[in-house]
């Protein structure tokens, strides 16, 4: 077997874990469930070290197999990587269903506030908002306007911090989250066009 091949057997059996091998060889049953559970161990013993260095240790492992444990190892490495690729849409449906629900329940929750029949509840999350956009507003003009005249009047006073962008956007998370901006990762995929 190609070292190539035997580099990319080496990872998904790393990423698969002793448990799934294990769990596919039985599967499979006959030649492929002893090879398994060779190869099971050879990833038990790697699975404390670094990536690239559990690889490269596996991968030595994996020559001194013989060729007909290989081939039956290619055959267990094709129902992983099935099996790896349905455990992670598993994992991303389960997200994605989490963040829907926690979406869900912040639209309610912002309904609620809109139908309430009390004036301080309904303009509480705008006021707040509005508030935070004006401290920013002001945060800026003073770092980014005053401090600069301050340090050419008086010459004592120097290092004065100019606009600091961890402050500014501390500041202006509640309006950002108000207007519907809730992490980054959603803003650059708007801006870039992307559905959302």
């Amino acid at each position: 077997m190609d070292p190539v091949s035997l580099f990319a057997l080496g990872k998904t059996l790393l990423q698969s874990g002793p448990a799934l091998v294990r769990g596919i060889g039985a599967l499979l049953g006959g030649r492929a469930a002893e090879v398994t559970g060779k190869v099971a161990d050879l990833v038990d013993q790697v699975k404390g070290l670094p990536e690239e260095q559990a690889n490269a240790r596996l991968e030595r492992m994996l020559k001194t197999l013989p060729p007909e444990d290989l081939v039956a190892l290619k055959s267990v490495e094709s129902r992983l990587e099935v099996e790896l690729a349905r455990i992670e849409a598993a994992r991303e449906a389960e997200r994605l269903r989490a963040e829907t629900e926690r979406q869900a329940q912040d639209q309610e929750t912002r309904r609620a506030e809109a139908a309430s029949a009390d004036a301080y509840v309904r303009r509480t999350r705008p006021r707040l908002a509005r508030l935070s956009q004006y401290a920013a507003m002001a945060y800026i003009l003073v770092t980014g306007m005053f401090f600069p005249v301050f340090e050419a009047a008086l010459p004592d006073v120097s290092g004065l911090p100019g606009i600091d962008w961890t402050v500014l956007m501390a500041i202006y998370a509640p309006p950002l989250e108000y207007n519907g901006v809730r992490t980054i990762d959603k803003w650059r995929a708007f801006m870039a066009g992307k559905a959302i």
